[in-house]
């Protein structure tokens, strides 16, 4: 064995899931090797030469908008492509194209040796080494030894794989290359539990022994829609694809022959999927079905191979030729590969975390078949969150965990994570509780922000994405405000479609509000719409208006319960009301939210509000507990003086900080802002220090912080004691007493010229931007996507440009989530009372909590009912009596 150079990230596999994982891992700038048996399979297809799919589609487009390379890579190397499903709505339309399959792989092979700090390495990993519970290297079977900090495991079929044809069968990969065996016992000895799955792919046939003339025509559409809205290349239909059907011959054949399959005759240990059957499990399983479809596609250009989508099927090969030949169109047919299963190992997702990472071997992570999943999709999904997340383990940087409502990439994972699989998971639309929301139109919109942050949406695509997304916000608007008069044509089409002839004009959006009503059919009439793809955006988004603010709906309050953490740590036996079974389960999966332990088969909604109770109780004793020690160590720091201090030190410093007075219980928190130390994260020891300075020289008599739990943590860490947590005091105490009407009054006049714009979105926010300062800083903001979607806020602006705002998260829990501050110069323009105020005001209407913004404005309304005045500019401090 030889040591050779050291690594961040190591991946293993060069499929779908491995190319995503290599290439976002390096891209954020880790040192990455990908590891392959062979060179020649990299982004192989060895089942179904196309991308895309019902659901599968949505997963690309979202890939695409993370800055994944499978959509453009589907683009490149494109066939025929097809939208499916547009017979139905909008949350269903999913993209679907036939690729080159040997232009694929020459695509993929050249990305990854064409990209900065990626390395290549054909070996077969057979061991990882592990140090202290976390990943320290991995072995080749050549005896190389090469150190590493994360691994991604993302094996395919590959991992102990057997191919089966019939009685025939040998430890094999796909397309007859090289298993890898080793690997298996290594992963077995680390404590992870594996288990065995089975998948399977049709015959491969030559094109000049079909009869095409009996079988049904499929060419693609006639206006392509790409995968990446930022493509410049021509896509065009190059192909045909065909449709064909089995019959009873066929069926009569394969039950004949049922005692040579593999699957039947108890060869095959593993589980198959569920929604994509061999041939043989559909006759089984649905014995009144006179016939089966089928679609004949082409592999390639350069090639004759042509694809039977399907017929996947184990049966021997002459029983193949049998069953095939009895089918109208493949009388004559050559098999050129024949059909066959393959078995190979797999872990249990249940044993990783929303990151995939291993809960049991630190810096071990899983992605595509390895985590039980079947689909070129599905994997490279997880391979890219796969990848980002083992970069940013090592890098020291937060880690990526995409929600159920923020795309299918989520819901994918959520659903591995939480629920587990029993055999090949596969991505359908119906997995979604939120699919109307989640359609393919809007991917970028929700996700192209987060592949900025992440760095891996490069500056000219993003500005795409900007672009666009002022260009719908445009055309909203435009269709809110165009009259059409009632024309007689008007009048024709409208009766035509079953309406009454108009006798007034009519928005356009009031026109595409109508069953039935289309942009074409308002073709004529609208000369003014902008390009094809942002027609139809701003059509669903006026057509399903109502729909989708109830679905928004639907996720803020899910958001509660995603956002009310779980320590790891909680031992579930020990909670008195618990039922066992929702206890054993809790322990085994150690969910990160109540949203998660919520969708964890076996623990129901009962056990979710004792639960609830639990952690109430234990937050109060433990508010109680440090009460008891911290006054103690406390009380000499602040003895004798009576002083409410507020620091506030702008967009440089610390966030907010608060501090109240009163020995005994805290009589008032004030919520400057919600994260007591927000900046923290990036000024370290800065803000412990700020904090402790002003106790120190302000020493006020008891002391109140706000925050989040790990910012919490943050001042244990840099030494600063333990303060007495009394948020929810404060909301109970507190905010009734600041009366709407004295709101209101705070409010006062606003200078001329000014317009206060509440909960700003995306498209809001890109039409008002004018201040480059303002603008980097939201841009780069942590969690501006999240931001925009859950905050409740307010942004000033003067002839458009935006001259500061004010914006709070809702607050869901007993602690404050972190709010965006008020721009110095707002308050040199005197409108921060306003902005703060008319917040407040809009959050009540509402019906929310406000975690109130650090402008000082309601911290002055506070210390002031309380007998201070204040002293001070913009760092103010209150001082009791004169």
């Amino acid at each position: 064995m030889f040591e050779f150079e050291s690594f961040d990230v190591a991946v293993v596999g060069a499929g779908h899931a491995g190319i995503e994982a290599a290439l976002a891992a390096a891209r954020i700038g880790a040192k990455t090797a990908i590891f392959t048996i062979t060179l020649d399979a990299i982004g192989n297809m060895p089942c179904n030469p196309s991308i895309g799919g019902t659901a599968k589609g949505h997963i690309v487009f979202e890939l695409d908008a993370l800055g994944g390379e499978m959509g453009r890579a589907a683009d490149a190397t494109t066939l025929q492509s097809r939208m499916l499903n547009m017979t139905k709505g909008p949350a269903v339309h999913s993209l679907r194209v036939q690729s080159d399959r040997r232009a694929y792989h020459a695509y993929m092979k050249s990305a990854l040796e064409s990209q900065d700090n990626l390395y290549i390495i054909q070996d077969e990993i057979v061991g990882i080494e592990v140090e202290n519970g976390a990943v320290r290297a991995v072995n080749t079977k050549l005896g190389g030894i090469y150190p590493t900090k994360s691994v991604v495991i993302a094996t395919g079929t590959y991992l102990g794989g057997k191919i089966f044809v019939g009685e025939s069968s040998k430890v094999s990969g796909p397309d007859g290359t090289t298993a890898a065996i080793g690997l298996t016992d290594s992963l077995r000895s680390l404590g992870l539990s594996l288990r065995r799955f089975k998948t399977g792919t049709p015959a491969r046939v030559h094109r000049r022994s079909i009869d095409f003339s009996v079988l049904d025509r499929q060419d693609g559409d006639s206006i392509i829609t790409p995968f990446c809205f930022d493509n410049k290349r021509e896509i065009t239909n190059k192909v045909s694809c065909y449709i064909g059907y089995t019959n009873e011959t066929t069926h009569e054949v394969i039950r004949a022959n049922l005692d040579r399959s593999p699957l039947y005759g108890g060869m095959i240990e593993g589980i198959g999927p569920r929604y994509c059957p061999s041939l043989e499990d559909k006759v089984v399983r649905f014995p009144d079905r006179a016939r089966h479809q089928f679609f004949v596609e082409p592999c390639g250009l350069n090639t004759d191979e042509m694809y039977l989508q399907g017929m996947s099927s184990s049966l021997p090969l002459d029983v193949q030729l049998m069953f095939y030949h009895t089918i109208k169109g493949l009388e004559k047919v050559e098999i050129m590969r024949p059909a066959y299963a393959i078995e190979y190992d797999c872990c249990d997702p249940l044993e990783l975390y929303a990151t995939l990472e291993s809960k049991k071997i630190s810096g071990l992570f899983g992605a595509g078949q390895f985590n039980g999943t079947s689909g070129y999709e599905e994997a490279a999904a997880q391979g890219f969150v796969a990848g980002v997340n083992a970069a940013h383990k090592v890098l020291g940087r937060k880690p990526l965990i995409l929600g159920r409502d923020s795309g299918y990439i989520g819901t994918l994972i959520d659903d591995l994570v939480t629920k587990g699989v029993r055999d090949p998971y596969r991505m359908m639309t119906s997995r979604s509780e939120y699919r109307l929301v989640l359609r393919q139109d809007n991917a970028d919109r929700r996700l192209c922000p987060v592949g900025r942050e992440l760095g891996l949406v490069d500056a000219d695509k993003y500005k795409i994405f900007l672009d666009n997304t002022e260009m719908l916000s445009r055309e909203l608007e435009r269709l809110r405000t165009t009259s059409v008069k009632p024309t007689p044509e008007l009048s024709d089409m409208l009766v035509e479609k079953g309406f009454d002839r108009p006798t007034a004009p009519l928005t356009l959006d009031s026109l595409l509000r109508r069953p039935g009503i289309s942009q074409d059919d308002l073709a004529p009439f609208d000369p003014g719409r902008p390009r094809r793809d942002i027609a139809e955006k701003a059509a669903v988004e006026i057509k399903y208006e109502g729909y989708l603010k109830r679905q928004y709906s639907q996720i803020d309050k899910q958001k509660r319960l995603e956002t009310t953490p779980l320590s790891a740590e909680i031992d579930y036996r020990s909670i008195v009301g618990l039922r066992t079974e929702a206890a054993i389960k809790l322990n085994d999966i150690k969910p990160l939210t109540m949203g998660q332990a919520l969708r964890i088969s076996g623990v129901n909604p009962a056990d979710i509000s004792v639960l609830s109770v639990w952690m109430s109780k234990r937050r109060r004793e433990r508010v109680h507990e440090l009460r008891r020690g911290e006054r103690e160590v406390l009380r000499p720091m602040f003895d004798g003086w009576s002083i409410l201090t507020c620091i506030d030190s702008g967009l440089e410093g610390v966030f907010g900080r608060a501090f109240v007075d009163d020995t005994e219980e805290p009589r008032a928190a004030v919520l400057a802002v919600g994260d007591i130390l927000a900046a923290a994260g990036d000024t370290e020891a800065h803000g412990a220090e700020l904090i402790e300075a002003a106790v120190r020289s302000r020493s006020p008599r008891n002391v109140c912080i706000i925050g989040r739990n790990d910012e919490w943590s943050k001042l244990i860490e840099n030494g600063f004691p333990d303060a007495v947590r009394a948020t929810r005091y404060a909301f109970e105490h507190i905010q009734p007493d600041i009366t709407d009407d004295k709101l209101r009054e705070y409010s006062g006049e606003l200078p001329d010229g000014v317009e206060i714009f509440y909960e700003l979105s995306h498209e809001q926010f890109n039409a008002l931007k004018k201040n480059a300062d303002f603008n980097e800083f939201v841009i780069n903001y942590d969690g501006y996507e999240d931001y925009l979607k859950r905050s409740v806020g307010a942004f000033a602006a003067k002839d458009g440009e935006i001259i500061g705002g004010a914006a709070a998260y809702t607050v869901y829990s007993d602690g404050c989530e972190v709010a965006l501050e008020v721009r110095e110069d707002m308050r040199r323009k005197g409108i921060a009372r306003a902005v703060s105020s008319a917040m407040i005001l809009k959050c009540r209407e509402r019906g929310l909590i406000p975690c109130w913004d650090a402008a000082n404005t309601v911290s002055a309304h506070i210390a002031e009912s309380l007998g201070y005045r204040p002293s001070g500019e913009y760092t103010a401090y209150y001082v009791k009596g004169e």
